[in-house]
């Protein structure tokens, strides 16, 4: 399967605000001449860009490492010239802590940072993919901030929300202060991105979204990767299958060789995403996980055939 960037524009979400999805399931258009009613928590990252210190939370498959190199590109070459300094590295790539330390606090540019008075801009991504190898990951980084002088770091970190380490945030707010501190969620896609997609395949996007919603798929079209594999549905056969259960199983055929993990966000999105499925047991067929990739504690994820 073959994913595909879009030209939309990502919102986000504080922590304690609220998301409105009463467009029919999709995100309420938060830009003023929609809805800005509906969604007033809901910001652009342009909006939070100035904050010191910024904790990026999202679901599976919301979009956040996309959104992550997105915005590092873009600050990059907004500042061209200005002196500043950018990093970033995504924490899934380090097995150990000696590396991790070697290749970001070892890194040319964060010594030259150190040792100098500019502004360093440090991304960090894949937390939570991070903390499967490093599990003193979240220690790790606040024991090695604290030796540097963060009055002049911008650090932007993402991480899945449910495993969004306490301590970590903790010792970030020790350092920063709690006001400086801010942790936003990505908000999922509106209904102008989904048809945008559908656009940029030449598909018809009031009869695509028109079969989205007689699906009951909408869950599945406002995350980028769920809706990557019904693009990729609905261009193999010309429609999407009849039932939620059955698109599910199709996109599990899709990406589960691709991506193991993508499995849990994809039954999340078939169980409706807050819905407790412990109880979804409609078949005695269970996948065995990582006990690492599961949630909360659970052993296994029970596929609803």
């Amino acid at each position: 399967m073959v994913n595909h960037s879009y030209s939309w524009k990502r919102f986000w979400c504080p922590r304690t605000g609220q998301i409105d999805l009463s467009d029919e399931g999709y995100l309420y258009d938060p830009e003023p001449q929609y809805g800005y009613g509906h969604n007033p928590d809901i910001v652009s990252f342009a909006s939070i860009t100035p904050l010191p210190c910024l904790a990026l939370l999202g679901e599976p498959g919301i979009g956040k490492s996309h959104e992550m190199q997105t915005q590092y590109e873009f600050a990059k070459s907004q500042t061209a010239g200005s002196g500043d300094a950018y990093l970033f590295f995504n924490l899934r790539d380090f097995q150990t802590d000696e590396r991790l330390c070697r290749k970001v606090f070892e890194h040319p540019t964060f010594r030259a940072w150190r040792d100098g008075s500019h502004r360093l801009h440090l991304y960090l991504d894949s937390l939570d993919e991070g903390l499967l190898t490093i599990t003193v990951l979240a220690t790790l980084l606040i024991e090695e901030l604290k030796g540097y002088p963060v009055d002049r770091l911008s650090l932007r970190i993402a991480c899945r929300t449910a495993v969004w380490p306490a301590p970590l945030e903790d010792g970030l707010r020790s350092l920063w202060g709690d006001e400086v501190v801010s942790v936003y969620e990505l908000a999922p896609l509106r209904r102008i991105d989904v048809q945008t997609a559908a656009q940029h395949h030449g598909f018809n996007t009031n009869i695509f979204l028109r079969e989205v919603d007689q699906r009951g798929a909408v869950p599945l079209a406002i995350k980028p990767v769920t809706l990557n594999f019904l693009l990729n549905i609905y261009r193999r056969n010309g429609q999407l299958l009849l039932t939620r259960t059955a698109l599910y199983l199709d996109g599990c055929r899709l990406l589960l060789p691709v991506n193991l993990s993508v499995m849990i966000c994809l039954y999340a999105a078939a169980c409706w995403g807050n819905h407790s499925c412990s109880h979804c047991w409609l078949s005695s067929t269970t996948f065995k996980m990582p006990s690492a990739l599961l949630p909360v504690g659970l052993q296994l994820i029970p596929l609803c055939f």
